[in-house]
């Protein structure tokens, strides 16, 4: 995906990505959408695939209506536009999840695994999400 000609400095870039840490980890689905995204954003993953804010934000309600999750920033590289980030996932099941695209969860179990996630920033927002999950 191209990106805006504009680039933020790399200081703007980890303080967007830690904002947006800090929103998602609130589970605060609108401010994610509307800060945080473009209106078209890609979304890339092992398991699934989608284009828009409102499916991503979509997609985020329903499965957070099972678990409780928490992304903590390990290492963030950017040169601006392209963010690699490397990331610690808790995960906390409210309920029982048998069919999660992770591995089924049990309420009240607690797993975390980290992943990598690829980030391409466009007009100060998030316009491409590539999720990639270690092997644990």
């Amino acid at each position: 995906m191209e990106g805006s000609a504009r680039k933020l400095s790399e200081e703007q870039v980890r303080d967007l990505i830690t904002q947006y840490f800090d929103t998602y980890n609130a589970a605060d689905w609108e401010l994610v959408g509307t800060r945080f995204y473009n209106e078209d954003v890609l979304f890339e993953a092992p398991e699934y695939e989608f284009t828009g804010r409102e499916k991503t934000i979509d997609f985020f309600k329903r499965v957070h209506l099972k678990l409780k999750e928490t992304m903590t920033a390990l290492r963030i590289l950017t040169d601006g536009q392209y963010v690699a980030v490397r990331i610690l996932v808790e995960l906390n099941a409210l309920e029982d999840f048998p069919d999660f695209h992770v591995r089924p969860l049990t309420k009240g179990e607690i797993i975390s695994f980290e992943i990598g996630v690829f980030y391409e920033i466009k007009d100060e927002k998030i316009s491409h999400v590539k999720l990639y999950r270690f092997r644990n």
